[in-house]
């Protein structure tokens, strides 16, 4: 006896759908010859479709219309705040970015970053506080804040606000120092080190240089330090326009090694 036939899935329905409306145009083919490139054309498109589905690979709005069947939406963004396109972020102002997302499982919520120039600033909310206090040395004058839900590969899973600062509200730029922020520096005891750095401000505003190795200030106002290494310590540089500071720290770590 032949199997009992099965019952469709929610997979196989999109599918069985697809290839009927591929069978369709075969058959309009037949009756109607003067149609055929096209209608060959279509039926072969019908079939990607079907391998598509098969695969379960998303398919938007105008592809769905065509094949005639629904295949459930994941979560979107509906809503996005401010509405602008460009949001001007300046050193005194805190500034809120917000998004609805609709279609999202409570029980399982998905992804959500946000991103301030490539830097995350959250995760997991659909909310998002520019603070100048946290965020003004990661700010340039042309940017962006960026959302992302999920992947944020698929359609409405993406927002991204242009974002544009004015040079007198940027921080100060550290272009390049001789050893790289966030390193440890090995030296043997009584060896010299020497740090020095390159650093610029946006609009032209003077700079003041603050040195502290665990927390006591050492050294003058100047983008170099040299100190006698003695014992395992952290080196801390902060420097100012006036208004706005940006920070980079090293280790030093005593060892065989020379810096």
């Amino acid at each position: 006896p032949s199997p009992a036939p099965r019952e469709p899935t929610a997979l196989t329905r999109p599918r069985a759908a697809v290839h009927a409306r591929a069978g369709a145009i075969h058959s309009a083919q037949r009756s109607s010859p003067e149609r055929g490139s096209g209608l060959r054309r279509a039926a072969w498109g019908l079939v990607v479709l079907a391998v598509a589905v098969g695969a379960g690979l998303a398919l938007d709005d105008r592809l769905r219309a065509l094949v005639g069947i629904e295949v459930a939406q994941g979560p979107e963004i509906q809503q996005a705040q401010p509405e602008d396109k460009v949001v001007w972020l300046t050193r005194s102002e805190p500034r809120w970015f917000s998004v609805v997302v609709e279609g999202a499982d409570p029980e399982q919520p998905p992804q959500m970053r946000w991103y301030l120039n490539d830097v995350l600033v959250a995760e997991g909310t659909t909310m998002w506080e520019y603070d100048p206090a946290k965020n003004l040395q990661d700010l340039t004058s042309h940017g962006e804040v960026r959302f992302l839900l999920g992947t944020g590969r698929l359609p409405g899973q993406s927002h991204i606000w242009a974002t544009q600062t004015a040079a007198k509200d940027l921080s100060p730029v550290l272009q390049s120092a001789s050893y790289k922020p966030g390193s440890t520096i090995t030296a043997a005891v009584g060896d010299t080190v020497v740090i020095e750095v390159d650093a610029i401000d946006p609009d032209g505003s003077p700079l003041t240089y603050t040195w502290r190795v665990d927390g006591k200030r050492v050294g003058g106002n100047a983008p170099r330090l040299e100190l006698q290494a003695r014992r395992d310590a952290k080196i801390t540089l902060a420097i100012s326009d006036g208004g706005a500071v940006v920070s980079s720290s090293w280790g030093l770590a005593i060892g065989s090694g020379k810096p």
